[in-house]
């Protein structure tokens, strides 16, 4: 991780809980804090910010076993831990920006496309699914609106891509709220 850290004058550096332990505070400490130290001591950039990346809950339909013994299986319980979690990383850290991928995710299952954003219960699909995190990713890191974006990548659907735009937008102006995508239909 040094050669890394020291490799560039990096603006920003990017930190996140395992998923299964994103929504339990009380699992990052002390590594956070030790975490922390370490990369201010290491970057070579004295003004390095810190972002925090907000993982997403799981498929209503995983097998997860975090999230079968830490959530009950609840999507909305995971996504409301790593929510709350993430606000006190970023109070008690100052955190420079949270990355709301959880919320962008929450936002897309709203929509016609549901709860197919996961490959396997957890990990994000490789179109779609992904392209929602780049989506959000890019518009709070650059401010540039992901919404009239002509990029899609060939392996979704313009509609897929709408979505995931609009979900990552949302997220990146109301990153503590999900906002219903439901009366979008493939036909917009």
């Amino acid at each position: 991780m040094e050669t890394a850290i020291r490799d560039e004058a990096w603006d920003y550096i990017s930190l996140q809980q395992t998923s299964k332990y994103a929504g339990m505070y009380d699992t990052f400490s002390p590594y956070l804090t030790n975490l922390i130290n370490y990369l201010k001591n290491n970057a070579t950039n004295s003004d390095v910010q810190f972002l925090w990346h907000m993982t997403w809950a799981y498929a209503e339909n995983s097998t997860h076993s975090g999230f079968v013994n830490y959530y009950d299986k609840n999507q909305l319980r995971m996504y409301d831990a790593i929510l709350n979690a993430s606000d006190i990383v970023e109070t008690k850290f100052k955190i420079f920006r949270i990355i709301p991928v959880g919320t962008a995710i929450q936002n897309a299952r709203t929509s016609s496309l549901g709860d197919s954003l996961c490959r396997d219960g957890f990990h994000l699909n490789e179109t779609y699914g992904r392209f929602t995190a780049a989506c959000t990713w890019y518009e709070l890191l650059t401010g540039n609106c992901v919404v009239g974006s002509s990029y899609k990548p060939n392996t979704i659907s313009p509609f897929e891509a709408f979505i995931s735009r609009m979900s990552a937008h949302f997220a990146v102006i109301f990153p503590n709220k999900i906002i219903s995508l439901s009366y979008c239909t493939k036909e917009d």
